[in-house]
């Protein structure tokens, strides 16, 4: 069953510097729903980690919306969005790709907030997360989202976009993008 725009909410997962803030950003103005960023209810000032069950509220009170764009992977907390979702939207690029943007990011925002984090967490070069958690996503985190890409209910509508092509033709063609089955 197709929803009405008032209606949608859409999860939007992938890899680090896939564009997932850009694409829900995209998606929210062509569609008039509201973006939320699980980075910026994730992270608290001076990039430390939430207490876990303030942040399974936050974002159980957003999923409880009638209608969102919600982007991040965040599986910990996939059990509260996922039911509630229509569509999950997989950003699947190449690691060249991603991994270049990434870091591309860091070096364009160094310093500085982005309008995706959480307030109190200027952008900065953290080797860890580039090498382990970016580089390291087609054997960690890749497999996990193809299993829930996989594993999607026919009540929700999967659309992978794994190529940049695809991600500009997805953009040029909303809302109607969302409701293709193509």
């Amino acid at each position: 069953m197709i929803t009405g725009p008032a209606e949608q909410r859409i999860l939007v997962i992938g890899p680090s510097g896939a564009g997932k803030s850009s694409l829900a950003r995209a998606i929210g103005g062509a569609c008039g729903l509201p973006v939320f960023h699980l980075d910026r209810l994730y992270w608290q000032p001076g990039w430390r980690e939430p207490d876990r069950t303030e942040f399974r509220a936050k974002v159980q009170a957003v999923a409880a919306r009638p209608a969102w764009v919600i982007d991040g992977g965040y599986h910990s907390s996939l059990d509260l969005r996922l039911p509630r979702a229509t569509h999950l939207i997989w950003l699947d690029l190449p690691r060249r790709i991603y991994a270049l943007r990434a870091v591309r990011r860091i070096l364009t925002y160094h310093g500085r907030q982005r309008p995706d984090v959480g307030e109190g967490c200027p952008e900065w070069f953290d080797r860890d997360f580039l090498f382990d958690w970016v580089w390291r996503y087609p054997t960690h985190g890749q497999p996990r989202d193809k299993r829930v890409f996989e594993a999607l209910p026919p009540t929700i509508r999967g659309i992978r976009l794994a190529t940049r092509a695809n991600v500009r033709q997805f953009i040029a063609q909303l809302p109607t993008s969302l409701t293709d089955e193509t």
